[in-house]
């Protein structure tokens, strides 16, 4: 949508890739690599379907932990419930577009090590 309004202004930096490039194309890879599978693998043994799909599954939680730990967020700001003055930068915020179904707040803060 950005793209289409002018409005997409992220240089192909060593930041704009880690922070947006590398998220929309975790994004896209795991959009049609399982859309490609249901056009190739239908003839496959359920025994080869599943190894793929194991493969397929480890590999995008691997890259969502390491883009999380990495603390590759999409969109973060401060909310300042006292205002700017008193909290200061306390009650900072942010989330990620690409890994919004993984619990990123227990990767962030070492539960799962």
């Amino acid at each position: 949508m950005f793209v289409y309004k002018g409005m997409f202004n992220c240089p192909f930096d060593w930041h704009g890739i880690t922070y947006v490039y590398l998220p929309m194309f975790a994004g896209f890879v795991g959009f049609v690599v399982p859309l490609a599978c249901l056009r190739f693998l239908r003839q496959a043994s359920w025994r080869f379907t599943g190894l793929v799909f194991t493969g397929y599954l480890a590999a995008m939680l691997a890259w969502a932990i390491i883009d999380i730990r990495h603390e590759h967020y999409q969109i973060g700001g401060y909310d300042y419930p006292n205002g700017p003055l008193v909290d200061g930068h306390r009650y900072y915020w942010h989330g990620y577009y690409t890994w919004y179904f993984i619990p990123y707040r227990w990767i962030e803060n070492g539960i799962l090590d």
